[in-house]
């Protein structure tokens, strides 16, 4: 039987060791999932990673119907909304900013350039949709542009990223 004890923050612990069936070594119990109570942590991780490499469309539909859902969405709108989601989306920025200066630079001569009337907003390329973004298909011309709305936008980079 394992013996409960309670740690040094009164939460309660098995102080017993379990033997995991993937690796062989014994863990405390605290090392293993309660819904995979035959493999460790790491081996149920190294498992589910070997898993969804091998089903990876289907994991990719999965992942985006349930990020998609309405309660995910509100969520991570109220987040975005909390001091904390703030500071986070902030950090974010600031770290994509410092990883891509040439993307940051061109995105800003664009709206500059926008901003002084020298160019103007197009139609979608692919669609006709009247409000459109600005796509560079290379930032190293920063005012060669390719006018897409949001939808196609999205689509033209899941393309280029596969």
């Amino acid at each position: 039987m394992n013996a409960v004890s309670k740690d040094s923050l009164g939460s309660r612990t098995r102080s017993a060791l379990r033997r995991c069936n993937q690796c062989g070594l014994s863990e405390p119990m605290v090392e293993f999932y309660t819904s995979r109570r035959g493999f460790c942590k790491p081996c149920t991780r190294a498992y589910m990673k070997a898993v969804r490499r091998r089903n990876v469309d289907h994991y990719r539909a999965y992942d985006l119907a349930r990020d998609s859902s309405a309660s995910r969405l509100a969520a991570r709108r109220n987040y975005r909304k909390t001091e904390q989601g703030k500071r986070a989306n902030a950090r974010s920025a600031k770290n994509q900013h410092a990883k891509n200066p040439e993307k940051r630079r061109a995105r800003q001569m664009i709206f500059n350039a926008i901003q002084r009337g020298e160019i103007q907003r197009s139609p979608c390329r692919n669609c006709g949709a009247a409000v459109a973004e600005a796509h560079h298909p290379n930032y190293l011309n920063p005012m060669d542009v390719i006018w897409l709305c949001f939808t196609c936008h999205r689509t033209e980079h899941k393309r280029l990223t596969r």
